[in-house]
C-alpha cells in the first residue's frame, strides 16, 4: 500500500519525501527492482503470434545449461585387464603380494560356489563371485614368484655344510628333532590353536645310558617311547604359546634322564621276570650252561666256554625267544642249538 501512495504523489512531493523519509526510499528501490523483474519475466512468458509451440515455464533460467555444461563424460568402458595382456606377461608385476581376488586380473576361467547334486548346473564365474572374494589366494606365490624372493634372499644364506650331506651325518651331529606346524587361515585371529604345539624327538641310543638307565627310562617314557625305531617323542602343548611348550618339552626330556640314572634301594630286588629285555650274562640259563659244559671238559675256563660258537648260537637264540614273538622259527632255531650243544 505504501507503494500505491508513493506512486500517486507528484515528483517534487516525491523527492521531498525520499530526502526527509530512508524509509520510503528503500520501499521505492524495491518496487522498482520488483517492476524490473515483472517486466523481464513477461517478455520471457510472453507468446509470439507466429510461434504456436507451446513455451515451457522456467522458474530457475540457467541452471539446465549450466548443468548440461558441466556435466562429465568418461569415455568408452575398456575391455578387462587380462585381455589387454601378453602372453609373455610377467606375473610377478601382475600380482606382487597378496590382496583379494579380482576376476578382472586373473586370466583363468574359475568357478565356484555349491550347486544341487546330481544336476546340471554350472558354479557360478568369478564374476560377481563373494565365494571368492572370502577366501585367501596364493595367486601372489607362483613358481618365478618364488624364485625371486629366493634369489633376493641368497645373498643372506650361508653354504651347507659339507660333513652334513646325508641324513645319517645330520642325525649323528644333531640328534635332537623339534617339529612345529604352521597355519594360514582367514578368521578372527591369526594364530591357530595347533599352532603352539611342539613335538621332540630323540633317539634313545644317542643319549649316554647304561642298560640300567635304559631300562629304566623306557618304563618311565611307556607310550612316549618306540621300541621299533628306538625313539623318544615328548608332545607339549598345554602352555599358552610355542616357546613355552619347547621349554617345557625340554625340561622333561632332562628331568626323565636324570631320574633314569638314579639307583634306588628297592631295585636291586629287581628279578629276571621283571627284566624289560632279556640280559644273557645275568640270566640263569648262562650259569646253567657254563655248569654243564665245565662238567664235560673239568680243564675248560668261563671264557673258552663263552666264546664257544655253539654258546653263542644258543644265547641268540635263548634271547631271540625271550625278547620276541614265539614263533616256530625260533623254536626250531632254539633246538637245533640245544642238540649241538648235548651232542
Amino acid at each position: 500500500m505504501a507503494n500505491h501512495v508513493f506512486n500517486n504523489l507528484c515528483l517534487h512531493k516525491r523527492l521531498t519525501l525520499l530526502s526527509t523519509n530512508p524509509c520510503l526510499k528503500f520501499f521505492r528501490l524495491s518496487s522498482t527492482q520488483s517492476q524490473a523483474n515483472d517486466e523481464k519475466l513477461a517478455q520471457e512468458l510472453g507468446s509470439d503470434k507466429k510461434d504456436d509451440e507451446f513455451r515451457k515455464l522456467n522458474l530457475m533460467p540457467g541452471k539446465a545449461q549450466q548443468r548440461y555444461d558441466t556435466k562429465k563424460y568418461f569415455g568408452e568402458i575398456r575391455s578387462p585387464r587380462y585381455k589387454r595382456m601378453k602372453t609373455n606377461q610377467d606375473w610377478t608385476n601382475v600380482w606382487p603380494n597378496a590382496r583379494v581376488f579380482h576376476p578382472s586380473t586373473v586370466p583363468l576361467p574359475i568357478y565356484m560356489g555349491w550347486t544341487v547334486p546330481d544336476s546340471s548346473e554350472v558354479p557360478a564365474g568369478k564374476y560377481h563371485n563373494p565365494e571368492l572374494l572370502k577366501i585367501p589366494n596364493f595367486l601372489h606365490l607362483s613358481p618365478l614368484a618364488i624364485q625371486k624372493h629366493c634369489q633376493a634372499l641368497k645373498r643372506f644364506c650361508t653354504k651347507w655344510p659339507a660333513g652334513l650331506d646325508t641324513d645319517e651325518k645330520c642325525d649323528k651331529h644333531f640328534p635332537l628333532q623339534i617339529k612345529t606346524q604352521e597355519f594360514a587361515f582367514s578368521g578372527t585371529s591369526i594364530r591357530w590353536p595347533d599352532y603352539r604345539i611342539v613335538e621332540l624327538s630323540i633317539k634313545m641310543c644317542d643319549l649316554p645310558l647304561d642298560p640300567h638307565a635304559s631300562d629304566k627310562m623306557k618304563r618311565l617314557l611307556r607310550e612316549r617311547y618306540n621300541q621299533k625305531t628306538d625313539t623318544i617323542t615328548i608332545t607339549a602343548s598345554k602352555c599358552p604359546t610355542r616357546k613355552q611348550n619347547y621349554e617345557y618339552a625340554v625340561y622333561l626330556l632332562t628331568a626323565v634322564y636324570f631320574e633314569s640314572l638314579k639307583v634306588e634301594e628297592w631295585e636291586d630286588e629287581k628279578t629276571e621276570e621283571d627284566w624289560e629285555k632279556f640280559y644273557w650274562d645275568k640270566s640263569e640259563s648262562k650259569k646253567t650252561i657254563v655248569s654243564y659244559m665245565k662238567q664235560i671238559k673239568p680243564e675248560l675256563k668261563d671264557e673258552e666256554i663263552l666264546n664257544d660258537q655253539r654258546v653263542k648260537s644258543f644265547s641268540e637264540s635263548v634271547s631271540r625267544l625271550f625278547d620276541q614273538k614265539e614263533d616256530k622259527s625260533s623254536l626250531n632255531e632254539y633246538k637245533r642249538n640245544v642238540l649241538q650243544i648235548l651232542f
